[in-house]
């Protein structure tokens, strides 16, 4: 059976999602934690050259992550909503209704824009797509009503926008085609649940002269492929070409706006916010992973015995509160010198002055800042926070 090209499946990832794709898995890592890294030591904690696999997975397991990253984050998103945004006066009150449940899960409008800024600031951008439930075409309002058919907002992290097509239509810039990876459970059985993969596909069809200028826009549709194992071509299509205006009113652009929380490099590629505190932040958690079993080292010297007996050289003793020697036997302790702990100690200092610097807290390193340090590093970050306020504000608007 013929096999379908990568290219043409809808779960193909573009060239500038695979770009993207490091950074946010750093991000995401660093952000979920000590239980996260310790689960990818492979890349995180590399095993050393000839260390024991037993003194291996002990320095594991002395290994705790000091959250700067995820603290930061919530500290400038802090700071962003420290006073709630106001609705101007010439809002309608339909609208003021729909802003108290804008998701169509209960969530209200100001804890909705809070999340879009994390995500945003966390990836570098996030998306928003105002839907809305399939209608049968010649409802009316009342009936609408009645089945509770409202516009909502749905939040897509930058990560599941795997694919896009940007179009320039005049001076405008405008999304051609973008599919985007949902993922959900579904039940199996009375008590089970597997995991559902879809890639949901908008586009906006575009007529083009020879020249490859677009010179006519046309409708919005949409298309649902869901993830099939049993298929041989691992997908099977549920929807196709559902236009997303039944009504054949004029929609003029795909409903998705993008909001930037980090520095934009091109549409719908950014660069996470803090990505160097990230980083700074997994250096510190191996250095102290390295520290501490340094120290372990040091704290519990290994013992050498000469002369027990007739044991095998290298053969372990288990010790207890007092041991006997043969006449001539000898005993002494193995340990590192420790001369490496105070380099290691400055190290980590250097480290945490980076991470203040990068806009993470840590109270150490304040303390051996200038005030004139500290407000040249705050007015850095609101500059950068400004942009992510702005990029904000347009995509609610």
């Amino acid at each position: 059976m013929a096999t379908i090209d990568p290219k043409d499946r809808a779960d193909f990832r573009s060239r500038a999602y695979c770009e993207q794709e490091e950074a946010w898995r750093m991000c995401e890592d660093i952000a979920e934690g000590t239980l996260r890294i310790r689960e990818k030591k492979g890349a995180y904690l590399p095993k050393f050259e000839g260390e024991d696999p037993i003194d291996y997975e002990a320095r594991i397991k002395m290994t705790f992550v000091n959250n700067h990253y995820a603290q930061a984050l919530e500290d400038h998103v802090g700071l962003v909503f420290a006073n709630p945004p106001k609705l101007s006066d010439d809002v309608p009150p339909a609208l003021e209704e729909l802003l108290e449940n804008v998701d169509g899960e209960g969530t209200h409008f100001d804890v909705f824009q809070q999340e879009a800024m994390l995500l945003a600031l966390d990836h570098g951008h996030v998306l928003i797509l105002t839907d809305y439930p399939n209608v049968v075409p010649g409802s009316s309002l009342a009936e609408a009503r009645e089945q509770e058919l409202r516009p909502y907002l749905v939040m897509y992290t930058a990560k599941q926008a795997i694919s896009w097509r940007i179009a320039k239509v005049g001076g405008i810039t405008m999304l051609e085609q973008i599919v985007l990876e949902e993922t959900f459970l579904d039940v199996d059985g009375l008590y089970g649940e597997r995991e559902i993969k879809q890639y949901r596909t908008f586009k906006h069809e575009m007529t083009r002269n020879d020249k490859g200028v677009v010179i006519q826009r046309g409708a919005v549709t949409w298309a649902l492929h869901e993830r099939d194992p049993e298929s041989p071509h691992g997908l099977t299509l549920i929807d196709e070409d559902v236009l997303l205006d039944p009504d054949g009113k004029d929609l003029p652009r795909i409903p998705i706006r993008v909001v930037y929380g980090g520095r934009k490099l091109g549409a719908l590629r950014s660069k996470p916010h803090l990505l160097e505190l990230a980083m700074t932040n997994i250096q510190e958690t191996q250095v102290e992973s390295d520290y501490a079993a340094v120290m372990h080292k040091c704290n519990v010297p290994t013992p050498i015995f000469v002369g027990r007996g007739k044991r095998k050289p290298g053969q372990a003793i288990q010790m207890g509160s007092g041991i006997d020697l043969p006449i001539g036997g000898s005993a002494m302790y193995l340990e590192p010198s420790g001369a490496a702990l105070n380099a290691t100690r400055n190290r980590l200092t250097d480290i945490r002055a980076q991470i203040q610097r990068q806009g993470g807290f840590v109270r150490e390193a304040a303390k051996q800042m200038t005030a004139t340090e500290i407000a040249l590093y705050a007015r850095q970050r609101n500059a950068r926070l400004v942009r992510a306020v702005r990029s904000l504000q347009d995509g609610m608007e």
